[in-house]
C-alpha cells in the first residue's frame, strides 16, 4: 500500500478543491440534468469540466448555455470515453477529481460526502458513495443495499476485490481519485469502448485503500439511450482481467489479496462470458471459460454459463429472457432479506 506523509496529508485535507470532469458523446437529452446536479451542490465545485467527445448533436450548445462561471467545456475529436475523462483531468486545478457521466446525476450531497470521506481517510487512492440504479419505469434501487444495509457505514474496505465480489459498490458516476495519484497511475486506458472504469479501480485498489460512504448519493440512469453497457457486447477477455494478469505473472501482488484478487478475475470473466452466450456468441463464450480459475465463490456459475455455452443458438432467446427475470428475483430477494 502506498501512504503520504502525516504532513501532507493534513495539508490537502485542509485545502480540498473538488473539479467535476463530465465526458460527454451525443447526449443532449440529458447533460442539463447532470450539469444541473454537479453545480448544486451543497458544497460547491471549484469546477466543472465537460469534455465534449466529438459530439454531434446539441450537448455542447446546451453546455455553452449555463451561465456558470465554474463550468468549462473542451472539445475534441472523438477518442472514447477514458480519453475524454483523461484530457478533463489534464486541464483540471482541482487536486481532487469526481467523475460523472453526462446521463446520471448527483444528490445535493455527493460532494460533501466525498469531503467527509477525503478529510477522514486522506491516505485513500479512491473515494467512493453508494448508487442507485433508476430504471426506465422511475423505480430506484441501490445494489450495494444487501451488503451494506446500514447507510450510515462511512470506512475503508478491508479488501476491494472482497467486497465488490458479489455486487457493485460503486460506478462511473460515484467515484472521485486524487488528481496526483490519478496521474501517477496513468489514469483510463484509452480506446476501449467498456470496462475503463473497472480497470482503473482495480488498478488503484491494487496500490491505495479504498474509502466508502453506502449512502446513495449517485444515480444511475439506466433509461438513458445509448449507454455502453448496452451498445457493446462483450467480444472477449476484459480489459481488467488481462491487466491483473499481468501483473500477478510479474509477482506485483500482495500474497494476502492472490485469493480474492483470483475470484474477481474470475467473476469478470463468467460475466463476460455469460454477455456472450446471450448475445451469440458461445465459442467465445468457452474460451473465457476455459481460462478462468475460480476456487469457491464462482464455481456454481461458472458450471451454470459452460452448460448454456453448449446449447443450440435457437434456445438462446428464451434463456436471456428467463435469466433476466430470475436475476431480478434474485436482487429483489437480498435487497428484502435487508429490511
Amino acid at each position: 500500500m502506498n501512504f503520504r506523509p502525516p504532513g501532507e496529508e493534513r495539508s490537502l485535507a485542509e485545502s480540498l478543491s473538488i473539479s467535476v470532469i463530465i465526458p460527454l458523446f451525443n447526449r443532449e437529452k440529458y447533460i442539463q440534468r447532470a450539469l444541473r446536479s454537479a453545480i448544486s451542490q451543497i458544497l460547491s465545485a471549484h469546477e466543472v469540466v465537460v469534455v465534449d467527445d466529438g459530439s454531434t448533436d446539441h450537448g455542447a450548445e446546451l453546455v455553452r448555455s449555463i451561465a456558470d462561471p465554474r463550468v468549462r467545456l473542451i472539445s475534441q475529436e472523438n477518442s472514447g470515453v477514458g480519453a475524454a475523462r483523461n484530457r478533463g483531468a489534464a486541464v483540471a486545478t482541482g487536486n481532487l477529481l469526481a467523475f460523472l457521466d453526462a446521463d446520471d446525476e448527483w444528490c445535493t450531497g455527493f460532494l460533501q460526502a466525498l469531503h467527509k470521506l477525503f478529510f477522514r481517510f486522506p491516505q485513500c487512492g479512491i473515494y467512493s458513495t453508494a448508487f442507485s440504479i433508476i430504471e426506465p419505469n422511475g423505480r430506484s434501487w441501490c445494489p450495494s443495499e444487501s451488503s451494506f444495509p446500514d447507510y450510515a457505514y462511512m470506512g475503508i474496505l478491508d479488501d476491494y476485490f472482497m467486497s465488490v465480489m458479489d455486487t457493485d459498490l460503486f460506478c462511473s458516476s460515484s467515484v472521485a481519485v486524487p488528481a496526483k495519484i490519478f496521474h501517477e497511475t496513468g489514469g483510463f486506458a484509452r480506446c476501449i469502448a467498456l470496462g475503463e472504469d473497472l480497470d482503473l479501480w482495480a488498478r488503484l485498489a491494487l496500490d491505495y485503500s479504498v474509502a466508502f460512504s453506502a449512502y446513495p448519493l449517485a444515480m444511475y440512469h439506466k433509461e438513458a439511450d445509448g449507454r455502453a453497457c448496452a451498445r457493446h457486447k462483450h467480444s472477449g477477455e476484459k480489459l481488467v482481467v488481462n491487466h491483473l494478469r499481468q501483473l500477478l505473472e510479474e509477482g506485483r501482488v500482495q500474497p494476502a489479496r492472490m485469493e480474492s484478487l483470483r475470484e474477481y478475475m474470475a467473476r469478470q470473466q463468467i460475466e463476460a462470458a455469460a454477455h456472450c452466450v446471450l448475445s451469440g456468441d458461445p465459442v467465445t463464450a468457452r474460451k473465457l471459460l476455459s481460462t478462468c480459475h475460480t476456487t469457491i465463490h464462482f464455481l456454481r456459475e461458472w458450471r451454470h454459463w459452460w452448460r448454456w455455452s453448449r446449447v443450440p443458438g435457437l434456445l438462446i432467446a428464451p434463456l436471456a429472457w428467463g435469466w433476466g427475470r430470475w436475476r431480478n428475483r434474485e436482487l429483489r430477494r437480498k435487497l428484502e432479506k435487508t429490511k
